[in-house]
């Protein structure tokens, strides 16, 4: 019997990894910036930056950074090696749920709950992204099992408690594990309502039971505390680092002035989320899909709630409910509840009622099994089971690897246009070493983006804003644009003036334009001004010598840049009246500086409002650049921190 339900484990762990494993670099179709904030994050501990909390990205708990560090260490940067960490902590919380759901409920209870998660979509969906909060219910599963050892409560709930010495080890490791959580995510600060709550119950209903192992819980307790402390004084002595938490936390801030609606609605929100309405959000789910789509697995759900509140008596059960109901907070009372993310500290306590529910049917089942009609029921029902998990893979399988990749919201925060062009440059080696790039957070995600998305080295990459502004490569080379990055008409228009090529790749991903026809030298004038920093004004161009007021007034500047690196920079084009008055003005430079080559052009577009109340008359422009961080001018050759162009008549 036992190799029997060790092949069946082994199996469900085999289909788990390959749900999990399959084409994992290419679904999600892309990557997202939350997981590139990740990698650079671990990028920086492999340099030597290291931190107990890491205020990148909104703030970061550290234990799932640490260990994504390993990966690429190992696997190199990519994207297989970000979300490996992610699969990996996965298959384990798996293995850690079955030892725990097995030790306070059997076999039957255990393999359920464990096959729930193995083809249950939200289970499988934080698998297979680069994010920290899958480490949570690895650890809560850990500690919990050290404290139920401690506990010695037996492996079948049908027998009763061994009454023999707990060894000091298990309140240790428990104690070690639950001090951990506080390293993993942000929910894990509703644990000491779990332990505590825990506590108070034990002394409540199990006096018994606990007689003797009270110093052992006590010192859990402590362990837990002082390994958390690092944590706990950091952030009390830097609140500012957890800004996050203020931003999601409405409820609970309407609940402190005494309004309880907003808590009101997240308990309602939440306690939708198992079989009718689950997480809106595509980043986190299939858009309202609950954790449980068909009827079946949630009346197991259900069925295994009632069984529990039927015998909270039993300390186990009292466990797994308090369990539910305290990493729920961190979702009832934060913004837009049900959030997926926010409650995956819950996740092992929500699969194990399934898993509670069908042990108790079994148990039933089989006490009335000699009868012959309840004999075949019972078969039926083993049956069923099987017929239940096949289903949740197909749902699952659909959701997740067909419809969920071809959501229009899921190719834009996947970034699903840069991943089809990032193929399309590994595949063709003969395009040229220089390209531009149009994107949407050129500063400081689209480089990492498209350095983990793609295997090719040899290129020199410039990313620009295409909305606004064009970077022509010195060496000429090839301009990209995704689909998702509008280029100007404008712009395009300049471009097919230059007689830059457009193609669009099959995909319709993606456009490029063909540069070696374009040369710079072509843009080159005898009015270009030197500045002091190394670069050169070619030339500016205004749309029109007349304007009405409230109409747009539009201008190009054409700068080069010549001697690297620069300071972040901004261009500037001032409407100035007769008597010296700014009455307009339209900044942009919008290219990081960090990524030009000498010798490379930037295009600016210039758009702003002449004021509806402007008197007719005679108005300049002025054009310079300044230092974007300092906002200091630079200066031009000889002498001077703008140049004034032609006049500009605004006409009644």
């Amino acid at each position: 019997m036992r190799k029997a339900q060790l092949a069946l484990v082994v199996a469900v762990l085999l289909a788990a990894a390959a749900l999990r494993s399959y084409r994992l670099a290419e679904i999600p179709p892309g990557v997202e910036h939350d997981e590139v904030a990740e990698w650079q994050i671990a990028r920086g501990i492999l340099a030597g930056r290291h931190a107990i909390f890491f205020r990148q990205a909104y703030g970061q708990e550290p234990a799932y950074l640490y260990l994504q560090a390993a990966s690429i260490s190992l696997l190199g940067d990519s994207v297989f090696a970000l979300r490996f960490t992610s699969f990996a902590v996965a298959m384990l919380t798996m293995a850690a749920c079955y030892r725990l759901m097995r030790r306070l409920f059997g076999p039957v209870a255990a393999l359920t709950s464990v096959a729930l998660i193995a083809v249950t979509l939200w289970p499988l969906f934080f698998a297979r992204v680069a994010i920290r909060g899958m480490t949570l219910p690895l650890i809560m599963c850990l500690g919990a099992e050290a404290l139920f050892a401690s506990l010695q409560y037996p492996i079948s709930n049908t027998q009763a408690i061994i009454k023999s010495q707990v060894t000091h080890r298990h309140w240790v490791i428990a104690g070690a594990w639950f001090g951990a959580a506080a390293y993993t995510y942000l929910a894990a600060r509703a644990l000491p309502i779990l332990l505590l709550g825990f506590a108070a119950y034990l002394a409540l209903f199990a006096r018994e039971q606990m007689r003797g192992r009270w110093k052992g819980f006590a010192a859990m307790l402590a362990l837990a505390a002082l390994v958390a402390a690092p944590m706990a004084v950091y952030l009390v002595y830097n609140p500012d680092a957890q800004f996050r938490v203020d931003e999601v936390s409405g409820p609970l801030k309407q609940l402190q002035q005494g309004d309880l609606s907003g808590v009101l609605a997240g308990v309602r929100d939440t306690a939708l989320m198992f079989s009718v309405r689950g997480d809106q959000t595509v980043r986190d789910n299939w858009p309202y899909r609950p954790v449980f789509a068909e009827p079946l697995s949630a009346a197991l759900f259900y069925v295994g709630l009632a069984v529990a509140l039927w015998r909270w008596r039993k300390p186990e059960y009292a466990f797994m409910l308090l369990w539910l109901v305290a990493l729920l907070l961190p979702t009832m009372v934060t913004a837009a509840p049900p959030n997926f993310v926010r409650a995956l500290g819950a996740l092992p306590a929500i699969f194990c009622f399934p898993g509670i529910g069908a042990a108790a049917l079994s148990n039933g089942m089989r006490a009335l099994s000699r009868r012959p009609p309840l004999l075949v029921a019972l078969r039926l029902a083993e049956r069923s089971f099987v017929l239940l998990i096949g289903l949740n893979l197909f749902l699952t399988t659909r959701d997740y690897f067909v419809r969920w990749p071809t959501h229009d919201e899921t190719q834009f925060v996947w970034q699903t246009d840069l991943a089809s062009m990032a193929r399309h440059l590994d595949s063709a080696r003969g395009t040229p070493p220089d390209v531009a790039i149009a994107g949407l957070a050129n500063e400081t995600m689209d480089d990492d983006s498209l350095r983990l998305l793609m295997k090719r080295r040899d290129l020199a990459v410039r990313w620009f804003d295409s909305r606004a502004t064009l970077v022509l490569p010195s060496g000429g080379g090839r301009l990209f644009i995704p689909q998702i990055v509008p280029l100007n008409p404008l712009l395009r228009a300049q471009l097919a003036s230059w007689g830059a090529l457009e193609q669009n790749d099959p995909s319709g991903r993606f456009a490029w334009f063909d540069l070696s026809g374009v040369r710079v030298t072509g843009l080159l004038t005898t009015s270009a001004m030197p500045l002091d920093n190394g670069m050169f004004l070619l030339r500016c161009e205004s749309s029109n010598p007349q304007v009405k007021p409230g109409s747009e007034l539009t201008a190009l500047t054409y700068w080069q840049a010549t001697t690297l690196p620069l300071p972040p920079l901004k261009a500037f084009v001032h409407l100035i009246d007769a008597n010296g008055k700014l009455i307009a003005q339209s900044d942009g430079l919008d290219a990081p500086t960090q990524f030009w080559r000498s010798g490379d052009v930037i295009v600016q577009l210039h758009r702003f409002q002449v004021p509806p109340d402007a008197a007719p008359g005679a108005y300049h422009l002025e054009v310079g650049l300044y230092n974007a961080q300092t906002l200091v001018r630079v200066q031009f050759k000889p002498a001077g921190d703008h140049l004034r162009l032609p006049d500009v008549e605004v006409t009644p």
